[in-house]
């Protein structure tokens, strides 16, 4: 395939980048898309905003035919919902919602940090329906 039938795409910003490459015309395969989110502490302040603002745009951005789920954790996990969700227009608007209002804990719990073994045990929370 000749790269000028192709789409590229680099955007460079603050010294990191992403390349983008793919061919016309490939045909949509519906997602799974699980959304892993870290709010401890240390993700005050623009870090915890430009995560919500990226969350609300790829959110958008899927289709109905998608699934996606949201998980939260720092010392703790906690799903938004118990299984992957489809898609629809109604459970991204509440999807949206519920991602608008993602703060993090700022270690004002009596026991803060990020608890990342427990993490890797989420599979176990997220069913498909």
């Amino acid at each position: 395939m000749a790269l000028n039938k192709c789409f590229i795409s680099l955007q460079i910003v603050n010294g990191y980048f992403v390349h983008f490459f793919a061919p016309p015309d490939l045909p949509r395969v519906p997602k799974n898309v699980v959304f892993v989110i870290d709010r401890s502490g240390s993700m005050g302040g623009q870090k915890m905003t430009q995560t919500r603002d990226a969350l609300v745009a790829i959110l958008k951005d899927l289709h109905e035919e998608d699934h996606f789920a949201l998980i939260l954790f720092d010392n703790e996990i906690i799903t938004w919902k118990n299984y992957l969700t489809k898609a629809t227009q109604t459970n991204v608007t509440e999807a949206i919602a519920y991602v608008k209002k993602i703060r993090d804990n700022g270690c004002k719990k009596k026991t803060c940090g990020t608890n990342l073994y427990a993490i890797f045990d989420v599979h176990f929370l997220i069913r498909l329906i």
